[in-house]
């Protein structure tokens, strides 16, 4: 767990930051397109997740995520990966996102919008 003293200035901002990436790509009424794209010690500022979401890393790269009461993971993603992340109605997640590695972080997020579990459909496993 990382001191609470330690964290950046910006993590108050979290709460009301909805930009869940380095630059929005694109959004309708019912996906929120987002980039993420981070050089080796690249931090992209506290942000707040107010609906579920999935990622695709472009390339392979270790992050930490950091929560406001300072706890963090350290993740390594491998290119071509695909994570889900459900946020229930009315719940939140307050983090921020920094490249640890030593290769370039780039990552599509969507948001799902309004929470439609229909959109979601794994591929058959033949694919």
């Amino acid at each position: 767990m990382a001191a609470l003293d330690r964290l950046p200035d910006d993590v108050a901002d979290g709460p009301t930051n909805f930009a869940v990436g380095t630059k929005l790509l694109g959004e309708n009424d019912c996906v929120r397109v987002w980039e993420i794209s981070l050089a080796p010690g690249e931090r992209h500022v506290f942000h707040c997740h107010r609906t579920s979401y999935f990622w695709v890393a472009h390339t392979s790269a270790r992050v930490r995520v950091t929560y406001p009461d300072g706890a963090y993971h350290d993740h390594e993603h491998q290119a071509g990966e695909v994570t889900y992340l459900e946020i229930p109605p009315g719940e939140t997640n307050v983090q921020d996102l920094a490249n640890t590695g030593d290769t370039h972080l780039h990552i599509t997020t969507v948001e799902l919008l309004h929470n439609d579990r229909l959109f979601w459909r794994p591929l058959p496993p033949d694919h």
